[in-house]
């Protein structure tokens, strides 16, 4: 079997089933071709009986197999092109040796004999958050390390992002799955954590230090609880939580602790609120490690003036 990534954010069912698109059109599974049931299969690929029917649905509904209830998965007649198995490797090739999406590889194809200008050689993805403002700071971020067109897409929009790849962070993964997925191949993830200068520039105190994290919704509250240790760790901080009603309601402190307010509920804030001095965004940056995994996936080049 080859080998799968458990690192890339493309789901394990979609290289499976990638992978045994492939087989058929290089011709290595031929038409009536038998797959192996869901338990060997999973056993050869080291997933789980799940990841492996999930890989062969998807299969099944773009007609590449048939399910036979108790017979298992068999090999569609499908007409192969002459030049199949070129695109085949074609696509294989530079996905393995470059790095190249099948996406990407198509927009560089057809960007081949075009006149150029360093406008058009930047690409482009857009960068999708539950707030436009959320989604123009991740996009900003990109920008500021990558010679990339970030362009930010709120999840309140209607409609969908331009063609292109698509960015979202994995709170979301699900949400965008749901909402596009004919958009899969073009989507990619990554993980996002506290700014550690948030809690440096406090100016240091005796004792435990309280803070205050203002939030919307319970269920937000929640996941921002778990990443808060790391920020602030317990041996060190007080964190107290408030739920917040109204967008000018954000509590003042009878002791001067400052107020963190989580990212949706920031970006919804009057000016005024804001300009508190007490008031501070509680900011999440893109996880480095996924943000240079994602630019050699889709082949970026760094700007030089960055420094280390």
């Amino acid at each position: 079997m080859d080998d799968l990534d458990p690192a890339n954010p493309i789901p394990l069912y979609h290289q499976i089933a990638e992978a045994v698109k492939y087989r058929i059109a290089t011709g290595q599974l031929r038409e009536g071709a038998m797959l192996p049931p869901l338990r060997e299969a999973a056993a050869s690929w080291r997933v789980n009986l799940h990841t492996v029917r999930r890989a062969y649905q998807e299969l099944a509904r773009q007609q590449f197999i048939e399910l036979r209830h108790g017979s298992g998965a068999r090999v569609l007649t499908a007409p192969v092109a002459a030049d199949e198995p070129f695109i085949a490797r074609t696509i294989a090739t530079a996905k393995a040796k470059y790095g190249l999406s099948q996406e990407v590889l198509a927009a560089r194809i057809a960007a081949w004999g075009a006149p150029r200008s360093p406008r058009a050689l930047v690409p482009i993805i857009h960068v999708v958050e539950c707030s436009a403002g959320q989604a123009a700071d991740y996009a900003e971020q990109l920008r500021g390390r990558w010679n990339v067109d970030a362009r930010p897409f709120s999840l309140d929009a209607p409609g969908e992002p331009p063609p292109g790849p698509i960015l979202a962070t994995y709170f979301h993964y699900n949400e965008v799955r749901e909402r596009w997925p004919h958009r899969v191949a073009g989507l990619h993830f990554v993980a996002v954590q506290p700014d550690p200068r948030l809690a440096r520039d406090l100016a240091p105190r005796r004792g435990k230090r309280r803070v205050v994290v203002a939030e919307a919704d319970r269920s937000r509250a929640a996941s921002v609880a778990a990443d808060l240790p790391q920020l602030f760790p317990p041996e060190r901080f007080d964190v107290v939580f408030r739920i917040v009603r109204a967008m000018d309601a954000i509590p003042r402190t009878r002791d001067g602790a400052p107020v963190f307010v989580a990212p949706r509920l920031w970006f919804a804030l009057p000016d005024a609120v804001r300009a508190r001095g007490d008031v501070r965004q509680l900011r999440y940056l893109i996880v480095r490690e996924d943000l240079d995994r994602l630019a050699q996936t889709l082949g970026w080049s760094r700007i030089e003036r960055e420094v280390a």
